[in-house]
């Protein structure tokens, strides 16, 4: 899901999202580019960070694939 503005103002949506991420299970998370709520850092500090772009954004899709597939 997407880690947005109204998403990160919700409490329990980021109890949720910490308790996910916690996880070994493999996520995909959409993230905005600039937020600054702590539980953005947190991301950012924990996951592999990809920047969708119009030169790449073709392609993210095959390369997201690959790496949720190897775990």
């Amino acid at each position: 899901d997407e880690v947005g503005p109204m998403e990160l103002s919700s409490h329990r949506f980021v109890l949720a999202v910490e308790k996910a991420i916690a996880s070994p299970k493999p996520m995909l998370v959409v993230l905005h580019q600039w937020s600054n709520h702590r539980l953005a850092k947190k991301i950012r500090g924990s996951f592999r960070v990809l920047t969708v772009t119009r030169e790449n954004r073709d392609s993210l899709a095959d390369e997201i694939a690959k790496a949720l597939k190897s775990g």
